[in-house]
This record gives C-alpha cells, sequence and structure tokens, in this order.
C-alpha cells in the first residue's frame, strides 16, 4: 500500500506530460501544413519542397515515437 502511495503523484503527472508532447507534435504538424501551402511558389528547380517537408515530418514522428519511449522507460 505504501508503495502506491509513494509513486501516486508521479503516475497522476504523466498524463500532463503525455498529453504536453501530444499538444506540441500536433502544433507542429499544423505548422508544417501552413509552412506549405505558403511554400507552394517556390520554385522545384531551386528546392524539392515535398522533400523537405517529409523530412521534417519524419523527424517529427521521430520525436514523438522517442518522447513516448522516454516516457516508458522512466525510471519510477
Amino acid at each position: 500500500m505504501s508503495t502506491i502511495v509513494l509513486y501516486k503523484d508521479r503516475l497522476n503527472g504523466i498524463n500532463t506530460y503525455i498529453n504536453d508532447v501530444t499538444n506540441s507534435c500536433d502544433s507542429l504538424s499544423t505548422q508544417l501544413n501552413s509552412l506549405k501551402s505558403i511554400l507552394q511558389g517556390v520554385s522545384s528547380n531551386s528546392c524539392n519542397l515535398q522533400d523537405t517537408v517529409n523530412n521534417i515530418s519524419a523527424s517529427t514522428k521521430t520525436e514523438k515515437d522517442k518522447g513516448f519511449k522516454e516516457t516508458q522507460q522512466k525510471n519510477w
């Protein structure tokens, strides 16, 4: 029983951390979509915009997955 009480605050706080990570990733995704819309006029000769956006999106997904893994591996 005392172990449950000892870790209660940490367990209750984890939901906030996960929500913050999710909201940050969602916000970045929205910003990337906005950036993509703004930069549609960039000449494809100077930059492949779709590849750039795809690379940033893949990096964002990796960071999101990394955040969840760190949360799961956190030493309680």
